[in-house]
């Protein structure tokens, strides 16, 4: 028989699962934003291609209906365990490609 005991952090910011096993599984706050945003996504792939693939009205229906859930939780998620840009707007106009702004960019 396995066992397996999970603690956390006093912050929340880290969960450490032991196995009997001995094995050490480690899940920062960022990998668990990252496993959320993943099953969220895959949940809506899963809606888009239902119809095709011959699932019933009624489970797309259902799906519909329960399709806020997930991405109030998504967003949750993101909002309590992301992790905030270090740049503002002004420096960085892109935060994931190495851009400055020069200025150039201002509306008239």
């Amino acid at each position: 028989m396995k066992k397996a005991a999970a603690t956390c952090a006093p912050d929340g910011q880290l969960i450490f699962v032991t196995f009997s096993t001995g094995s050490n599984l480690k899940m920062t706050a960022m990998k668990k934003v990252t496993f959320v945003v993943t099953m969220v996504t895959l949940f809506a792939v899963f809606y888009q291609v239902a119809p095709h693939i011959g699932i019933a009205e009624r489970y797309t229906y259902f799906m519909f209906f329960l399709s806020p859930f997930p991405v109030l939780y998504m967003g949750y998620v993101i909002l309590k365990y992301g992790k905030p840009s270090g740049n503002t707007f002004d420096e960085q106009f892109y935060d994931d490609w190495d851009y400055r702004r020069n200025g150039k960019e201002e509306m008239e």
